[in-house]
């Protein structure tokens, strides 16, 4: 009888032991997720917004030129060109409006303690090619800021290829979701056009319609031919390690912000430091 007193004391004592760990480690969670809303501030200029007409309507920019339009836009050099290539001056004159403007920031939970921040703004997107890609510093789980990125596959139609998250499998969706994001930056590979489209069609046929999974990239090989999930960086960075392209900055778990490398431009910038990026 004491026998059996005990087992079920020590049992009791488990139970309690288990239960305790589960209420502190649900209480850490949403405490990291009272602590991440407040330790990240969506980005503005602190200086003068100016007029850029008159740097719009040179027939010939110089380098100060494009450094003003960044700094005043948030669009780069190739970004600003593609624009302007097509006379598109309006695409340029809001964005800076969206990029001094302040922004109402709200977080929208889509799994438990995970969020991806939005504004009450539509920041226009520069011109997209194919090959691009977006990544944001927005979604995060708990304290734990993680981020998304997405891969354009067809730039006419302004579509992405992204992996979300554990509801979904991998799909095209409109590159224009990112627009209302806390943040972003488009990014575009430096290499030939022949390879950006070699990467999407890749893309299209082999890491559309996977189950998402964190541990891809992460357990077992890190590149398979034929991969059975993915993430959303995963995807980006296999698109190009099929064409023998390594984007990514370090050997570890791949993340969005491990795109900002030597190897990619920056095309344009909301949300961030336009010097410090997400670094």
């Amino acid at each position: 009888m004491e026998k059996g007193e005990t087992i079920i004391k020590r049992i009791g004592v488990i139970i309690l032991a288990l239960f305790s760990f589960v209420v502190m480690l649900l209480g850490t969670l949403q405490i990291g997720v009272a602590c991440a809303a407040n330790l990240w501030t969506h980005w503005r200029p602190s200086y003068e917004k100016m007029d850029i007409a008159p740097i719009l309507s040179k027939s010939l920019l110089t380098a100060e030129d494009y450094d003003t339009l960044y700094r005043q836009t948030g669009i780069a050099r190739s970004g600003i060109d593609d624009c302007l290539a097509t006379g598109d001056t309006q695409t340029i004159l809001r964005a800076q409006d969206v990029f001094f403007a302040a922004a109402n920031v709200h977080a929208e939970e889509f799994a438990p303690f995970t969020y991806m921040e939005r504004t009450d703004r539509m920041m226009p997107l520069a011109p997209l090619r194919d090959g691009d890609i977006l990544i944001t510093a927005s979604t995060r789980f708990s304290f734990l800021r993680y981020g998304h990125s997405a891969l354009v596959v067809d730039a006419d139609s302004g579509l992405v290829l992204e992996s979300v998250d554990f509801t979904t499998t991998s799909k095209t969706r409109s590159a224009s979701i990112f627009s209302n994001y806390a943040n972003f930056i488009l990014l575009r590979p430096k290499v030939e056009d022949g390879v950006k489209a070699e990467a999407v069609e890749y893309a299209k046929q082999k890491l559309t319609g996977l189950p998402y999974s964190l541990s891809a990239g992460l357990i077992g090989s890190k590149f398979v031919e034929t991969p059975t999930s993915t993430q959303c960086a995963h995807l980006v960075w296999s698109a190009y390690m099929h064409c023998g392209i390594d984007l990514e900055r370090d050997s570890g778990v791949i993340m969005p912000r491990d795109f900002l490398t030597d190897k990619v431009e920056v095309v344009q910038v909301y949300g961030f430091d336009l010097d410090s990026l997400w670094r």
